[in-house]
């Protein structure tokens, strides 16, 4: 950005920011370049010396977006960087807390998702999905648990989307960040596509990328990759590269899943992005621990890029 200062019989000039830089200038002009991503306030602070060194001086909140770079050659095209406090952005999310089909989430998993801030906000510029052990009843179903499930507003065809994230650790958690395909509620899982960006199961050691899809037979297929990791409740970020004929994922830029895929499969179709924390069931996160109280999948930012 450009700064200019100005007053009477000023000899030079004092630019100061919150970081601690300061910056003197001759004529009252200063360029200076901010660098933390996304939309925050800032306050410049700036003294006019005379030449007897006495001095007034003003500040003045400025407003900043910065958008992360482009990544090969793609631009960034969505992203929430949560840079904000409290209700998660509406315009960008939506809180599924409804099942897709029938009165039960998929695998028996044992929550109801809500959309209240208790199971999911935004605090210090990170987003956090909070797992609750607590009785709540939906549609007159009662369960012993609370969490959330959101849907990204935004749906593409391939591209890179980055995730950045820290696990939870109890037992029984099942945290995923994953795309659907959305033709969902039109042709019925798994012909609509799954792409399983990052889930942990069971065992906290690893992380696994999965695809799941439909046969010609109407049989489900899947294929998936896991990958050892030894901090998973440490910020890491997750990377999908989908393009025409392949799909690959990355741990911190490092390729931990690659699949060639056909245009008999449902991957060159729009696919939306979900960010959920599900607990026990029958699909590998196994029992939730008997002294569980709750647990929290945090996540710094999600963008993608397409070309």
């Amino acid at each position: 950005v450009y700064i200019t200062a100005s007053a009477d019989n000023a000899s030079y000039y004092n630019f100061r920011f919150e970081n601690g830089d300061s910056f003197n200038s001759q004529d009252g002009n200063l360029t200076y370049t901010f660098t933390e991503t996304g939309l925050n306030q800032y306050l410049v602070t700036v003294l006019a010396y005379s030449p007897t060194n006495d001095y007034d001086s003003t500040s003045k909140p400025i407003l900043i977006r910065v958008s992360p770079p482009s990544v090969d050659g793609r631009d960034l095209v969505w992203s929430d960087e949560f840079n904000y406090d409290g209700i998660l952005d509406s315009s960008k999310w939506h809180h599924q807390v409804i099942p897709i089909f029938g009165e039960n989430w998929a695998n028996g998993e044992q929550q109801h998702y809500t959309d209240r801030l208790d199971n999911s906000y935004v605090s210090d510029g990170t987003l956090k999905i909070v797992a609750k052990k607590e009785q709540y009843i939906f549609r007159g179903i009662t369960k012993n648990y609370t969490s959330a499930r959101l849907n990204s507003k935004y749906a593409f065809k391939y591209g890179r989307v980055e995730i950045k994230a820290k696990l939870p650790s109890a037992q029984g958690s099942w945290p995923a960040l994953w795309l659907l395909g959305s033709s969902y509620q039109t042709n019925t899982w798994p012909l609509c596509g799954e792409i399983d960006l990052m889930e942990q199961f069971v065992d906290k050691s690893y992380v696994q990328t999965t695809l799941h899809w439909q046969n010609a037979n109407g049989s489900r297929a899947q294929y998936g990759q896991q990958k050892n990791i030894s901090d998973p409740t440490s910020f890491h970020i997750y990377s999908l590269e989908w393009q025409p004929g392949t799909i690959r994922s990355f741990l911190d830029g490092n390729q931990i899943f690659v699949m060639s895929t056909n245009n008999s499969m449902p991957f060159d179709e729009n696919f939306f992005i979900i960010l959920n924390f599900a607990l026990g069931g029958n699909g590998g996160a196994g029992p939730v621990a008997a002294n569980f109280v709750q647990d929290v999948l945090e996540i710094d930012y999600v963008r993608v890029y397409v070309n």
